[in-house]
């Protein structure tokens, strides 16, 4: 294949095109019937090229006394190639600027409706999930977890990356948790913009990490096998963000019952250690 021919193509010519085309370049002018016997070709395909060349202004026609000549116009003519498409382009996309705002109010009306689930599978898979919640629109992300599992994915310096970056875009986490080793630091959530709320595992276990930002949902499992599928639906996000609220309510009523509990039997020990020394 020749320079000339690897130019051609990349104009999108086609290869009967790029043969008449430069056929005629070199011999200046010709009939149909000198192109079509001298490139081997069949009669009805060179008359279709010859007019599809015609039509994009690279060659010429005109009449001698015996038969019509094709001539090869200069090669600067090509640009006639560039410019046609050009303005078909500039047309496409007015009909496109009118047609996005209608297409896109379509589309939102139908795809509420319908979840959009995607995908993801080992480490990266997952990373790609937690990059996606620094790009929450309510800067608020909800979400259950074990701390055990995450820290056993994602090394400290991955953990302290993200609670920075978080915390620097103004998005504020809230989630529920167990940890083997007990609750984080309650200064820890101050420092990143956190509320966390800790469950004991025993009484609680949590598999999975469940998070909820904007009108997505992300599902993961952070155990043998690696995987996330990201729910993207307002309804179920939102359904869902109502529940993990409930539970807050419930992991704080507990929490007071306990701190009760705790008060009223250091009382009562306390009444009791005051009889016996009376």
């Amino acid at each position: 294949m020749s320079l000339f021919h690897e130019q051609l193509k990349g104009l999108d010519f086609t290869d009967k095109q790029i043969d008449i085309y430069l056929y005629l370049l070199r011999e200046v002018r010709a009939s149909a019937k000198q192109i079509y016997e001298s490139l081997h070709l069949n009669k009805v395909t060179a008359y279709k090229v010859l007019d599809e060349l015609v039509e994009m202004d690279v060659i010429g026609v005109i009449h001698g006394e015996d038969a019509k000549l094709y001539i090869c116009k200069p090669p600067d003519h090509l640009w006639n190639v560039i410019n046609r498409k050009l303005k078909t382009l500039n047309e496409q996309r007015k009909l496109l600027k009118n047609a996005i705002p209608e297409l896109v109010g379509e589309y939102n009306k139908h795809a509420s409706a319908k979840p959009q689930i995607r995908f993801y599978e080992g480490k990266k898979g997952l990373s790609a999930i937690r990059k996606s919640f620094l790009d929450v629109a309510q800067k608020e992300i909800c979400g259950i977890f074990s701390g055990d599992d995450v820290e056993r994915v994602f090394s400290e310096a991955e953990r302290v990356l993200f609670s920075t970056e978080r915390k620097a875009r103004g998005i504020l986490s809230q989630s529920i948790y167990t940890r083997s080793p007990g609750p984080y630091a309650a200064a820890d959530d101050q420092a990143i913009l956190a509320r966390t709320h800790y469950i004991r595992g025993e009484r609680f276990p949590i598999l999975s990490d469940i998070s909820i930002y904007d009108n997505k949902v992300a599902i993961a499992s952070l155990r043998e096998h690696l995987w996330g599928v990201v729910i993207e639906n307002h309804a179920i996000a939102k359904t869902l963000r109502t529940l993990f609220l409930l539970a807050v309510e419930g992991v704080q009523h507990l929490r007071r019952c306990q701190h009760q509990s705790s008060f009223s039997t250091a009382a009562t020990q306390k009444s009791k250690v005051t009889t016996k020394q009376v």
